[in-house]
């Protein structure tokens, strides 16, 4: 969920199905696809967020060294 007053995200992490794990961060990354077609789940906050995102098939680096 992404908290615009503190301009942070908090994301809720369970590992097999017993330790919660709550993180507050500042960047997230979703890696969500292999079709090279931006998939991007929805999620609760997603409205509030008013920064860059990125998508890499949008990028053009197809067959370059970066």
């Amino acid at each position: 969920m992404y908290h615009s007053n503190a301009k942070e995200w908090t994301v809720n992490v369970t590992r097999d199905d017993t330790n919660l794990h709550v993180l507050c961060l500042n960047h997230v990354i979703m890696a969500t696809g292999m079709s090279g077609l931006p998939n991007v789940p929805d999620f609760p906050g997603a409205d509030e967020f008013k920064g860059e995102i990125h998508y890499s098939s949008a990028h053009g680096y197809r067959c370059a060294k970066v």
